[in-house]
């Protein structure tokens, strides 16, 4: 297989390098609106999260928001100064290639589709209208810690 600068090879390393810059951006204090340059934008990383909605008949499960097409980045709007930086690692990848535009399960299965939701919950956000995650509940234990800092600071 020839390797050339142009073609797969170059369109892959273009989507690479975009979502390079993407990240690169996140959080920075100045940017601003290329079609309102008086509006500050405020750029904030997320994750992507499993949404599990009850429907008519059943329930849907889908990958909130979809894969990208390319890359492991998506861009969303919010709101007129806020964007959102999805970014899915392999994971979410492998998730939303199982569940494609979303997936129709029948209200019978909604038991299985609860001990589905607990088994992946620590690798994605879960956001569902059934429950599934009473497993990860468990009390918070308070405790103070308290440390000494270098002579002069406070």
């Amino acid at each position: 297989m020839e390797n050339s600068l142009f073609g797969d090879d170059a369109d892959a390393a273009a989507v690479r390098a975009i979502d390079r810059a993407w990240q690169a951006l996140i959080g920075h204090p100045r940017l601003y609106r290329a079609d309102e340059p008086s509006t500050a934008l405020e750029l904030v990383a997320i994750a992507p999260a499993l949404r599990v909605q009850r429907r008519k008949g059943g329930l849907r499960v889908a990958l909130q928001p979809p894969l990208p097409k390319d890359g492991m980045l998506r861009v969303e709007e919010e709101s007129r100064s806020r964007w959102r930086v999805v970014r899915f690692d392999e994971s979410h990848r492998q998730i939303g290639e199982l569940l494609g535009r979303g997936l129709k399960v029948p209200a019978e299965a909604e038991d299985r589709v609860r001990e589905a939701i607990a088994r992946i919950a620590p690798r994605i956000d879960i956001h569902s209208d059934i429950g599934g995650d009473e497993d990860l509940h468990r009390p918070s234990r308070p405790q103070a810690r308290a440390g000494q800092l270098p002579a002069g600071r406070r």
